[in-house]
């Protein structure tokens, strides 16, 4: 056939060209491709740096304003957004556990929880002491803005446990950690974990809060009785008529260990005061405060003296230190703004590592800061006391009042536990309960 090899030699020669143009052409497509991606990296870095940016700008604002707690509870629930996004850019960019991004993100999650973590316990104690009982709006408001911060916390601390375990979630797990016992089942099993208590000592500080609550039925009981002297219109004959047989009992808890409920006449327990004034038909006053009936009555009216540790019903924290004067008036600057439920363990481990002023004068602000942290305010707490423990040293001081962080409470408690002096009706509701007591005798 004429011409064949020609034709043949032609469209070998097409299909030759044509293959170099689609190689071309998809060399071409490979490089944009490369280029988008580098693109689509080069967009996540950006942003990846703008959100790091924006989360440590949202922990400055946590650092320097005090009080403000709706803002900071708005703060959290961006800033824990912001770390989502975070976290959601290094798994698009497929890092594996160990990986820069990775590390990163880690130690923003952890320094977001503490930030978080110490405004919650912040406005937990703040609400706990009735601060702001007054206004229930604002109240209200902070209740909220309190539900928020923990809700994030909660997150943060799942979020947390996830990187530490390498993406395995550790949230619902019931079993105890390596080497630590596993939780106890019953109240007695509660008790035989503290050996000092087996051996029949109450009045010390541990990690189980023997001290806390052995003696937390009587005060639970006294508060009930405050309770019904002050709504029964003052009168003590009504009052003692309402809570006539009622008495208080330890109880088993699964996620505090133990509980304290009162128990009326018939055996129905209660779990709060409320609950049990309202069985009694007691319409509570929303100003009540532990320390309202004693505002209005004298306990005594002369000043009573005594020699010697007396050791009361309910427990008080300033019994255990009535010959150590200085511990004795930490004691008292950690109990403002805070409740007594948490003090126990965080004073443990403060007189452990600081049993002394020379010792505690010593230490590093941020190791004192990471010790008290459950009380909350730790940065104005820890200064307090640094202040306090240098003039108690360096100050020739007669009255406590002469020392930094030392108000009328402190002082009444350092003149009935060092000096062995009560004076008429202390500030203080647990002391007016001790004064009360003593005072009878």
């Amino acid at each position: 056939m004429d011409g064949g090899p020609k034709v043949v030699e032609h469209l070998k020669v097409r299909q030759s060209s044509f293959g170099k143009r689609r190689t071309r052409l998809a060399a071409k497509r490979r490089l944009s491709s490369l280029r988008d991606d580098d693109c689509e990296t080069s967009k996540e870095e950006d942003e990846r740096a703008v959100v790091k940016e924006k989360v440590i700008s949202l922990l400055g604002t946590f650092q320097k304003k005090k009080g403000a707690y709706a803002e900071k509870a708005r703060a959290s629930l961006q800033l824990y957004g912001l770390l989502l996004r975070y976290h959601e850019i290094v798994l698009l960019r497929g890092e594996n556990h160990g990986s820069t991004g990775l590390v990163v993100l880690q130690k923003l999650l952890q320094d977001a929880l503490k930030e978080v973590s110490r405004v919650h316990v912040s406005l937990s104690c703040a609400l706990s002491r009735g601060k702001r009982r007054g206004d229930s709006k604002q109240r209200l408001q902070l209740e909220k803005s309190r539900k928020d911060l923990g809700s994030v916390k909660s997150n943060l601390k799942k979020r947390v446990g996830l990187l530490l375990n390498g993406g395995e979630s550790t949230c619902c797990a019931t079993v105890s950690a390596p080497g630590q016992p596993a939780p106890p089942s019953t109240l007695e099993e509660l008790r035989s974990r503290c050996p000092k208590f087996a051996q029949g000592d109450s009045r010390h500080l541990c990690e189980y809060r023997c001290y806390f609550r052995e003696h937390e039925p009587a005060r639970k009981l006294k508060e009930f009785r405050d309770y019904c002297e002050w709504h029964c219109g003052g009168g003590t004959k009504g009052a003692r008529e309402v809570q006539e047989g009622w008495s208080s009992r330890l109880e088993f808890c699964k996620t505090r260990g133990f509980k304290v409920v009162l128990v009326s006449p018939l055996g129905k327990a209660f779990q709060t005061t409320r609950k049990a004034l309202e069985h009694l038909g007691v319409q509570m006053d929303p100003m009540y405060t532990n320390s309202s009936l004693y505002k209005r009555k004298i306990i005594g009216g002369e000043v009573v003296t005594f020699h010697g540790p007396r050791e009361s019903p309910y427990g008080l924290i300033e019994e255990l230190f009535w010959e150590e004067p200085w511990q004795l008036l930490l004691c008292c600057i950690f109990l403002n703004q805070t409740t007594r439920n948490q003090l126990d363990v965080v004073l443990m481990h403060f007189f452990e590592r600081w049993n002394t002023p020379e010792k505690l004068l010593q230490a590093r602000q941020d190791e004192i800061e990471g010790v008290i942290a459950p009380l909350g305010l730790q940065r104005r707490r820890t200064e307090t006391v640094l202040r306090f423990t240098k003039e108690f040293l360096e100050k020739d001081w007669t009255d406590p009042l002469e020392l930094h962080g030392i108000g009328e409470y402190a002082k009444a408690a350092y003149e009935i536990f060092c000096l062995g002096v009560i004076r008429p009706s202390p500030q203080d509701h647990a002391l007016n309960w001790y004064a009360d007591l003593f005072c009878r005798q």
